[in-house]
């Protein structure tokens, strides 16, 4: 087997593979449009199975879960330590720098169709933002700590 030849095979491969990685992430990995989370939000609050398995519940589950700025439960339920290491623990530790970069407070009780309504009502159709964007401003109106 020729070494020249089995090279050139390799390096052909090797393009080929990163112009279809490249162009795939391309095309892939686009941000949700606030129209497209609305219009998921409305058509699972619409239908009978609700909103539990739906992309609108999908994308608001996995931003709360993901948001380091979004605290499920309210600050009263913080331990005593807690509360100690929030007001007086300079900054360094991972846990000590969660709590105090908590914007927004969720209680508990707060469902995925409740801010799925919100998603809708707060939605318009001149938004021209992201998702995200849009989650981001119904927690600054409805959900500030």
């Amino acid at each position: 087997m020729n070494i020249m030849k089995t090279t050139f095979h390799t390096s052909r491969f090797i393009a080929a593979f990163l112009a279809l990685t490249f162009c795939g992430a391309a095309y892939g990995l686009q941000p949700m449009s606030a129209e497209h989370l609305s219009g998921s939000c409305g058509a699972s609050l619409n239908t009978d199975s609700g909103v539990a398995n739906s992309a609108c519940a999908a994308f608001v589950r996995g931003y709360v879960e993901a948001n380091s700025h979004v605290r499920i439960g309210e600050m009263g339920d913080l331990s005593f330590s807690q509360r100690a290491l929030l007001s007086r623990a300079p900054s360094g530790s991972t846990s000590i720098n969660t709590l105090k970069t908590v914007k927004y407070g969720l209680s508990e009780s707060t469902t995925i169709r409740e801010l799925a309504i919100l998603v809708v009502d707060e939605s318009s159709p001149t938004y021209t933002g992201t998702a995200a964007s849009l989650l981001e401003q119904i927690f600054k109106a409805h959900y500030l700590c």
